[in-house]
């Protein structure tokens, strides 16, 4: 069975992006909005998609109306440019009218063979899903990028970090309290006295602390906000610990400025379990699929959208609560450390994109 039997509306976006940055020839800026920026574009010369199992990349490049695809630097075939737009509006349409969790798209398949079945999917320890090389604006050169891509063509949303146990902040809780059934958002309620201990993954700290060496702090204040339920959005977790300012910064904006910084970080190159070294991975940006089909882009290179993305991540993202069985949180507990037993209770930090 090929990869791309059956796939999820995220999956299909992906496939979708694939075929509408070819037809399109450009990446078209935009704001935190998703406003489509007057004037602000960059020409795509080739797309490619790095085929997981064997390594090397398949390249899909643009020559005035053909596409000529490349196999190991060989060229193996050309496809009209008009196939691509075509197939695209097809399959806006199909992922707009399916509300199946999967689903299979026969006409699709059969053009991704004629592609020679690029991998649709890929790596968990990669936020790139598509490599795109543009001309740049400034310089007029060609540079090779990985763009992240996000869609808003489904009512499900987007993860911009998974949980895992890797995720988990451990409390201290200091009040008599031995209820050990309830689940965290409604105990939290009869706690009064409760401090963060320290993070699950040494690893996932210290990429937070590259950020700031406070930054671990800030985050666990954030997360026991939300699941004391003062808040969900970003947008309103960060107006709430400006508001109590813990840490009793001069310039309340810095909080601001950090959350936004990781969530850059997250969306391009960090993950919790993998020692971060400051890179991104989607060195190029992200790219949004908006509900019309349009791709609004974010691309890092230039300094003007980058400081949009990092808008758009803030004001578009929220904390979800996952499973607790799965990832081990959620429940008060005991533990003895030097001798002394000690109330502990573990909060997880998943962190999803509104749809729209």
């Amino acid at each position: 069975m090929s990869n791309f039997e059956t796939l999820n509306s995220g999956e299909w976006s992906e496939v979708y992006a694939l075929f509408k940055a070819i037809s399109d020839k450009e990446l078209k800026g935009c704001n935190y909005n998703l406003d489509l920026i007057d004037n602000e574009f960059c020409s795509i010369i080739s797309v490619e998609k790095k085929q997981q199992e064997t390594g090397y990349n398949l390249s899909y490049r643009i020559n005035k109306e053909k596409v000529e695809i490349y196999k190991c630097n060989i060229k193996q075939k050309e496809i009209s440019l008009e196939s691509f737009r075509s197939m695209a509006d097809y399959l806006l349409k199909e992922i707009k009218s399916n509300e199946e969790r999967t689903f299979g798209i026969p006409v699709v398949k059969r053009f991704l063979e004629e592609l020679l079945n690029p991998n649709l999917k890929a790596s968990s320890q990669e936020k790139k899903d598509i490599i795109i090389t543009v001309n740049e604006p400034i310089t007029k050169t060609n540079q090779t990028y990985g763009f992240s891509v996000k869609s808003n063509l489904s009512k499900a949303t987007s993860t911009l970090l998974n949980a895992s146990k890797a995720t988990n902040f451990t409390y201290i809780v200091n009040d008599n309290i031995n209820d050990t059934t309830t689940k965290a958002k409604k105990l939290l309620s009869k706690i009064k006295s409760i401090s963060f201990s320290y993070m699950d993954s040494d690893i996932f700290n210290n990429n937070l602390q590259v950020i700031d060496t406070q930054f671990p702090e800030i985050i666990s204040l954030i997360l026991l906000y939300y699941y004391q339920k003062k808040g969900t959005s970003l947008t309103d977790l960060i107006r709430l610990i400006q508001r109590e300012n813990p840490l009793n910064l001069k310039d309340l904006d810095v909080y601001r400025v950090k959350i936004g910084d990781f969530l850059l970080s997250i969306a391009l190159g960090m993950m919790p379990n993998r020692k971060w070294n400051r890179l991104y991975d989607a060195d190029g940006g992200m790219l949004v699929i908006k509900e019309n089909g349009d791709i609004a882009s974010f691309y890092i290179f230039k300094q003007k959208l980058l400081e949009e993305l990092k808008e758009y991540l803030i004001r578009k993202t929220y904390l979800d609560t996952p499973s607790t069985s799965r990832h081990a949180f959620g429940y008060l507990y005991e533990v003895e450390r030097n001798g002394k037993v000690i109330k502990e209770l573990k909060l997880n930090l998943q962190i999803r994109i509104h749809a729209s």
